[in-house]
């Protein structure tokens, strides 16, 4: 017997008991004078009936307001100023520096060299041109000879002009070199004495 059979049994059974009963308890209540009270039987669930689902709650048509997102807004850093390079000069090579020209010796002159030993200052001449020496010092000179091979040369005090010595002679040719020496030497009147007084030497170098 399938289960719906078992089902309509079980239902015929229980509506047959329900009957018998009910004319039961009217009988009774007819003698008691109490009104029927009625027995319900329940009905046993029909097996292939679905069992009731639970309705699903009802959402509302209406969306629920959302709240607004509040936005928060993180201040930008300030930005750094970037330093600015300092500009390097730029160095501009120095010229090299051109070499003077070798003199050409002149061979027209002659190169003299004039030295004061002498204990003061002291006047040189030689053909015509003059030069004042410190004690001490010296200078050097381009002399032209004498075309008449009669050089002049001289020296004089100068504190005492009249104490020195001067002489013509072949000193000098163009193209030499020659040192004339200042130095002391007796023979000179200072104040009605002998006293050293400047003398001179031509002399080549």
């Amino acid at each position: 017997m399938t289960d719906r059979a078992r089902w309509w049994t079980a239902v015929a059974v229980a509506i047959g008991l329900a009957l018998v009963g009910g004319s039961a308890v009217g009988f009774a209540a007819a003698r008691s004078g109490r009104p029927p009270v009625s027995t319900l039987v329940p009905l046993a669930e029909d097996p292939t009936t679905p069992p009731p689902t639970s309705a699903a709650p009802t959402r509302s048509a209406t969306p629920s307001p959302r709240p607004a997102a509040t936005r928060s807004r993180t201040p930008s850093p300030t930005p750094t100023p970037t330093p600015k390079p300092t500009p390097t000069p730029s160095r501009t090579p120095s010229p090299s520096p051109t070499p003077s020209p070798t003199p050409i010796p002149r061979t027209d002159v002659a190169y003299v060299t004039v030295q004061n030993t002498f204990t003061e200052t002291v006047e040189v001449q030689i053909n015509g041109v003059r030069w004042t020496l410190l004690r001490g010092r010296s200078v050097d000179v381009e002399v032209v000879p004498a075309p008449n091979l009669n050089d002049g040369v001289s020296v004089t005090w100068v504190a005492y002009p009249a104490c020195g010595q001067g002489d013509a002679d072949h000193y000098f040719d163009a193209g030499k070199h020659y040192r004339v020496l200042v130095r002391p030497e007796a023979g000179c009147q200072r104040d009605n004495q002998t006293v050293a007084g400047p003398q001179f030497t031509v002399q080549p170098a």
